[in-house]
């Protein structure tokens, strides 16, 4: 990766989000594109137009801590986008990571005993790497599938099974290729992530675009809206936790809150085992963003 050229990019597309008024700028004469000029952004953050102009056609060398401390308060970077910096600039050092490292044995061991949630262990690429039954029941059964395809990022955007169990398809989508994005700034020397990146931008549109925004992004919790064929809609909450002697590995799991229909939903699947009951009434996908293009 042209780190320089990216970082450039980057700072080009976040100025081209904001307006005058976000930074109590004058709006000036009639703007012919829409975001600040770099004159506006130079001025705030302190620095030369001259050189400013240099770093977004990525021309010039490294920019020092303060200077990118500026320009991240100009351009009004949130958490994850300073840490995406960061890495662009060489603030941060990672080394190159194995192929696919598994997790040690007794975290394996915990995945498989937690049954009343789906749970699952992933790393930066969103390779699966270690799945439960209620997981697998919920998504897809991961143990049938290829491994270069057991990975959430190309189920998401390469399976059309996957737009019909994300009812929230779009939002997903735009966060996931968010993640990617500032996973291959922090793992720049992880060639099998740019191979799954250069896939997905052929084989997806969707991805392509949203990657082309380059906008990043941290998950850590939340809540899914998904489809099941066997028992419907069901909304879960899910929680991502870092495994600290592992590079960008978390256990992620998915729970629904006690009493609710979601819980009955969930503990159904999991006693449904080995074949799949009749469709319940309330099997039929609900309306939903994020319709294929097709």
């Amino acid at each position: 990766m042209d780190t320089a050229r990216e970082l450039g990019r980057f700072l080009a597309s976040r100025r081209a989000r904001l307006h005058p008024d976000d930074l109590d700028l004058p709006k000036g004469v009639r703007r012919r594109v829409p975001g600040l000029r770099r004159e506006e952004v130079a001025l705030v953050a302190g620095v030369s137009v001259e050189y400013y102009t240099r770093l977004e056609q990525g021309r010039t060398g490294t920019p020092s801590r303060d200077v990118m401390d500026a320009l991240a308060r100009a351009l009004l970077l949130d958490e994850s986008e300073r840490r995406h910096v960061a890495d662009l600039t060489g603030w941060t050092v990672t080394e190159s990571q194995p192929p696919v490292a598994l997790p040690r044995a007794a975290l394996t061991q915990l995945v498989a005993q937690l049954h009343d949630v789906a749970a699952m262990v992933i790393n930066h690429r969103f390779d699966v790497l270690v799945w439960n039954h209620l997981s697998a029941r919920l998504f897809r059964d991961f143990g049938a599938m290829a491994e270069p395809q057991r990975n959430l990022a190309w189920y998401l955007f390469c399976d059309p099974e996957a737009r019909r169990r994300y009812l929230e398809w779009d939002d997903l989508a735009r966060a996931t290729a968010a993640q990617l994005r500032m996973a291959s700034s922090h793992h720049r020397d992880d060639r099998i992530l740019s191979s799954l990146v250069a896939e997905l931008r052929t084989r997806a549109d969707d991805f392509d675009r949203y990657w082309r925004t380059r906008d990043v992004q941290e998950r850590t919790h939340g809540s899914k809206r998904l489809w099941h064929p066997d028992v419907g809609e069901l909304t879960l909450s899910f929680e991502n936790f870092t495994i600290p002697d592992a590079d960008g590995v978390r256990l992620v799991t998915f729970h629904a809150a006690p009493d609710t229909s979601a819980a009955d939903k969930l503990t159904l699947l999991g006693i449904r085992q080995h074949a799949h009951a009749d469709q319940p009434p309330d099997a039929t996908p609900p309306s939903r963003t994020g319709l294929p293009n097709r």
